[in-house]
Order: C-alpha cells, then sequence, then structure tokens
C-alpha cells in the first residue's frame, strides 16, 4: 500500500505528524511519502493520500485516481467545505472526534506528539521541580486556578518552575513571573533540544487545558457543579512528552485525559485550585512519583507510541480498501 502525505506548509504540526508517520516504511507492504510545499503530484501511484488541514486537494486525487481514498489530518474550525470528496478524518483526540462527528466520516484518533530521546538531563538542585511545555495561552491561563495551588505548594516545600513556550514570536510571560508568583519560574525558548535539557529533569508535570470564560452566574454559585470550557482540539500530545520520561503528570479534567488517565494510578487529574494542591502534595512523596511516571510510561507505550498508532492506523486504511 502506497500512502501520501501532503501539506501547503511546513508547520510544526505536519512535521510531528511527519516524524511519527515516517516509521511506517519500516512495516512490510506499506510505503508512505511525505512532503510539503505546493507542487503537482501523480496520484494514480497512490492507494491513500492524507492532506493536512487546508491542503485539501481530494477532487483533483479523485480526479486522476478514482480507487484512491483521501483524508484530512487535524482539521480546525467549522468549514462546510473542508471535508469535499474526503472519505475519513484523522484527528487528535476524542474531543475532536466529537466535534466533527456530524460529516459522517469515519474518523481516527492519532495524537500528534515529538518523540523524545532517552537521554535524561539530571537535577542540579534540591528544589521540587515542575515543568510546563505548550503555548503561551495556557500558561498564562493557569492563574489564578492553578499558579495558586503552587504558591501554597511552595509554602509547604520549595519549588522551581520551568515553562517551556515560544517566547521569541509571543515575547516572555510577565504575569508567570518569580516576582509575581514568589517561586523560582525559568522562562525558556521551545525548541526539541530543550525537552532534553529542562523538561526531562522535571520532577512533575503540569498540563492545564482549561481555558478561561465567561462566568455563567448560576454555575459559579452552585459549588458542586464543574464549569469547564476547552478547545475541540484538545488532547494528550503534552502529557504524552512527560510519559516519554516517566515523570507523572497532574492534568485537568478534559475528556482526553480522563480517557487515558487512571487518576492516582498513572498520572492524577484536578480542576479546583485545591484539587491542583491535594494532587501536587501527593506526588512530593519520591516513591509515589516514580510508580506513578512508570505507570504513566507503560500506559503510553502499550497504547499510544508512534509505532502503536502506526499499526492502528494501517489497519484501519486496510478497511477501508476491502
Amino acid at each position: 500500500m502506497r500512502i501520501l502525505f501532503l501539506s501547503k506548509t511546513n508547520s510544526p504540526s505536519f512535521q510531528f505528524y511527519s516524524e511519527s508517520l515516517l516509521s511506517i516504511n519500516l512495516v512490510s507492504g506499506f510505503e508512505i511519502t511525505c512532503s510539503s510545499g505546493v507542487r503537482d503530484w501523480n496520484y494514480d501511484l497512490y492507494d491513500i493520500v492524507l492532506f493536512m488541514w487546508g491542503s485539501n486537494d481530494s477532487i483533483k486525487a479523485k480526479r486522476n485516481n478514482n480507487k484512491i481514498f483521501c483524508g484530512i489530518v487535524d482539521p480546525r474550525g467549522l468549514s462546510n467545505d473542508q471535508f469535499i470528496s474526503s472519505d475519513f478524518i484523522i484527528v487528535n483526540g476524542v474531543e475532536s472526534q466529537i466535534f466533527f462527528s456530524e460529516y459522517g466520516l469515519p474518523t481516527f484518533i492519532y495524537p500528534v506528539y515529538p518523540k523524545m530521546t532517552s537521554n535524561i538531563q539530571s537535577k542540579t538542585y534540591n528544589e521540587l521541580l515542575l515543568g510546563y511545555h505548550g503555548n503561551k495561552i495556557h500558561l498564562e491561563d493557569m492563574m489564578p486556578r492553578i499558579t495558586k495551588a503552587l504558591q501554597e505548594l511552595h509554602e509547604h516545600t520549595p519549588i522551581i518552575f520551568h515553562a517551556m513556550y515560544n517566547i521569541k514570536d509571543l515575547g516572555r510571560s510577565d504575569k508567570i513571573s518569580s516576582s509575581n508568583l514568589g517561586f523560582k519560574v525559568k522562562h525558556i525558548q521551545y525548541s526539541v533540544d530543550n525537552y532534553e535539557k529542562y523538561i526531562s529533569c522535571c520532577d512533575i508535570g503540569i498540563v492545564p487545558q482549561l481555558i478561561k470564560h465567561n462566568k455563567i452566574p448560576f454555575f459559579e454559585k452552585n459549588k458542586v457543579n464543574y464549569n469547564m470550557k476547552f478547545k475541540s482540539t484538545t488532547n494528550l500530545g503534552r502529557h504524552f512528552v512527560f510519559c516519554q520520561y516517566k515523570i507523572p503528570i497532574v492534568t485537568d479534567l478534559t475528556p482526553s485525559s480522563s480517557e487515558f488517565f487512571q487518576h492516582g494510578v498513572n498520572g492524577l487529574m484536578a480542576y479546583s485550585t485545591k484539587s491542583w494542591k491535594e494532587s501536587l502534595l501527593r506526588l512530593n512523596d519520591s516513591n509515589f512519583r516514580k510508580l506513578v511516571g512508570m505507570n504513566g510510561f507503560k500506559s503510553w507505550s502499550l497504547n499510544y507510541s508512534h509505532e502503536t498508532l502506526n499499526k492502528k492506523l494501517l489497519g484501519s486504511f486496510l478497511e477501508l480498501k476491502r
């Protein structure tokens, strides 16, 4: 089976997907080509073509090859024409799977994330080291719900916080800072190399996923209810960086995280400031951290390694071709 994966731009998501999908070439009977940029392709040579979101050329592909199957990878937003002539969708998580279910197309979940090296940087100080990697919006939306929990944890156990995000393009956060929060915050420019240098040595990984929203008076008054807002593209990708390093995770409660994590077994989930603090305090125990981190690694390796995801995806392609 010959597969073609195309994108008009060489976006970070396309790069991560390409990195993981290229290992398909190691599977007997399958071959994949990944390419970004605009050029003419001979679709007659392929059985499956994958178009990155915003790059759909399914009409032309099927005009040239009426037996080819076309899929859209990592779609965003609502657009009536983005799935024209498409046969299936590949999404990051269950949130997107449900969001795009109205189109009635087979949808496969394939979280995108970078593959980490086995090298782990040694921690050079005694404080509890917490790590974050992701976008600046999620980082700053930690205030005050999660940052207050970190401040209360710091009163119990001295902490240092590594925050890795795109400082070059988005600027350094003034909100998440040592002077503002009362504990040391190290701002780190996002790069693949800095995962090993600054993230691999962390004691705890934190993954905030909820975003701020206008208050709904009834739910705000009724403290027994959850009041959550999260993106349709919410997924497990950021978690799996920590899992590869066997770093235990505290994450916001979302559909994806609740599918993967058994609370207190292979990770911990939280919502309120108090629940974030409680989960972080539990991971102050080094033996418990090691156990949870190892369980997270095993769960990721068994269900979501690139090799496992590719095996499931290729099985789905074979079903489509029958």
